[in-house]
Parts: structure tokens; C-alpha cells; sequence
């Protein structure tokens, strides 16, 4: 348990600084963050249920889904060329320009 929350502890730190600097961090890390707070979510599970307000239980389950979200969104993230070419057809499904483009009006349809 303890060994858990320290490794959680220290990935976390690595995905949140690299985060602020936009920056992606290597999929095992965000992997081993992912389990490690699994394992330490779980046994604090059985006390929030027992011990805390309603209020503090839906705190509690919106900020553990929160950094699992964060720990998905960094191993499911695109990368490299592929990253690109996933912006640009995402850019084209929405009609808004990704790059070359000439004016950003053309692109928005008027009603």
C-alpha cells in the first residue's frame, strides 16, 4: 500500500510538470501512475464510503476520474506524424483551418 502511493506520488508529479509544459511523457509512466492509483484509490474507497459526507464522496469520485482521464488521455494520445494528420482531419470535419489555409472567414459558414 504505502510503496503504491509513493510511485503514484512521483509519476503524478512527472504528469502534471509535463503537462504545464505541453509536453508528453513516455506511455509506461502514465501506465504505471494509472495502476498505482488504482491500488491506492481502492483502499481509501472503504472510508470515504463510510466516513465522509456526500458532498466530500462526489469530491472524491470526481477527482479520481479526473487523473484517471489524465493518465488515459496520456496513453491513448496520438504522436508524431500521425498526431498531425489527425489534427488536420479533425480540422476539415469541422471546417475550422488547421494550417494552410488562407483566411480564416472563408472557412466559417455563414447562416
Amino acid at each position: 500500500m504505502r510503496l503504491s502511493v509513493l510511485v503514484w506520488f512521483g509519476s503524478f508529479l512527472v504528469l502534471i510538470v509535463q503537462g504545464l509544459r505541453n509536453r508528453s511523457v513516455p506511455r509506461w509512466v502514465a501506465a504505471v501512475s494509472l495502476i498505482a492509483f488504482g491500488l491506492t484509490t481502492y483502499s481509501k474507497v472503504w472510508r470515504e464510503m463510510r466516513c465522509d459526507a456526500p458532498a466530500g464522496i462526489v469530491a472524491f469520485f470526481v477527482w479520481t476520474a479526473t487523473v484517471g482521464l489524465m493518465c488515459l488521455h496520456q496513453i491513448l494520445r496520438a504522436r508524431g506524424r500521425s498526431s498531425k494528420a489527425f489534427l488536420t482531419a479533425c480540422g476539415k470535419a469541422t471546417l475550422l483551418p488547421v494550417g494552410g489555409g488562407r483566411n480564416f472567414a472563408d472557412k466559417v459558414p455563414r447562416w
